[in-house]
């Protein structure tokens, strides 16, 4: 399904809060339905009524960082304050190796959560981290206005090396943030992005695939997402992509780059994504535009949200 270009004589069409569902069935009467999008509904309600920064969950529990409070959530939606970070806003980096959650929030100070507490990690040696992943045993983070990719000690959050870090340095761009499908690491840059595998070197376990440069960027590092061993995020020359091995495909259509092109504030797209039904969506919201844009990514087909005031 197209969307409203540049030309509304060329394309008009609009689908908001209705996303369209394919039947290749030989019997079905329609090849094409259009259903309705799921709303929301409470389930916790913590007790600051700050931005949600982040969400992780490990094992049966949430962890969510509102504000400046990280809470941990039952699956009642009971949530219970473990403590504060240092920062209120932004963006915050949360992964787990499945008995610690680290987050990070692009200051020297990280932050363990274990056994239902949660301390700041002691290590001096831990960076000004962006953004972080799990991966192959290592949490591994981006560092502040570098290329660099740091990682911890083997499965312990709380022990790194300064020593420890690769450059992406393919292009002198600093690193956005990072992502991982089933096999690799992802280091996003501004204009570039390089793709690491586990090589087993013992001096640092990870290495650049050989020719495995991309020259499309991140627009925003709250766009990525990943779902299934792939990755989306909205890239710098405002389309958005996914990863396709050791490469990447652009999934937004020419009518939807339009509508993105005509956005003054873009680098605060925040990106996640769902299931329902056995289908697969990618959510990209921009806030400041109070725009939200949907895609099925088996069918490519892509949709409007809008909430009713």
């Amino acid at each position: 399904m197209a969307y409203e270009g540049r030309s509304k004589s060329l394309n008009a069409q609009q689908s908001i809060n209705l996303f369209p569902v394919l039947d290749t069935n030989e019997e079905s009467k329609s090849v094409i339905a259009m259903f309705n999008t799921p709303g929301l509904g409470v389930f916790s309600e913590p007790a600051t009524s700050a931005i949600v920064r982040g969400l992780h969950v490990m094992r049966d529990k949430l962890y969510a960082v509102v504000g400046a409070t990280v809470y941990e959530v039952t699956e009642a939606g009971t949530a219970t304050s473990l403590g504060t970070i240092t920062t209120a806003t932004g963006h915050v980096g949360m992964a787990t190796n499945g008995t610690q959650t680290l987050i990070c929030d692009g200051t020297t100070s990280g932050y363990i959560v274990s056994g239902g507490a949660m301390v700041v990690i002691a290590d001096a040696d831990f960076p000004a981290a962006t953004d972080c992943i799990f991966f192959d045993g290592y949490f591994c983070v981006t560092v502040l206005n570098t290329g660099k990719m740091n990682i911890s000690k083997l499965y312990d959050g709380n022990t790194w090396d300064a020593l420890d870090f690769i450059t992406a340095e393919a292009s002198p761009d600093n690193l956005v943030g990072i992502g991982s499908t089933r096999q690799n690491i992802w280091l996003f840059g501004d204009h570039t992005t390089e793709i690491y595998y586990n090589s087993g070197n013992a001096d640092f376990p990870f290495e650049r695939v050989p020719g495995a440069i991309i020259d499309i960027g991140c627009e925003s590092l709250t766009s990525l997402a990943e779902i299934e061993g792939v990755l989306y995020w909205l890239t710098d020359d405002l389309t958005v992509g996914k990863s396709e091995g050791y490469g990447f495909e652009v999934m937004s259509t020419i009518g939807i780059n339009y509508q993105i092109s005509t956005y003054s504030t873009t680098d605060d797209a925040v990106g996640y994504t769902y299931t329902l039904e056995g289908m697969v969506f990618y959510v990209i919201d921009f806030p400041s535009e109070d725009k939200t844009w949907v895609c099925n990514v088996k069918t490519g087909m892509w949709h409007e949200w809008s909430s009713v005031e």
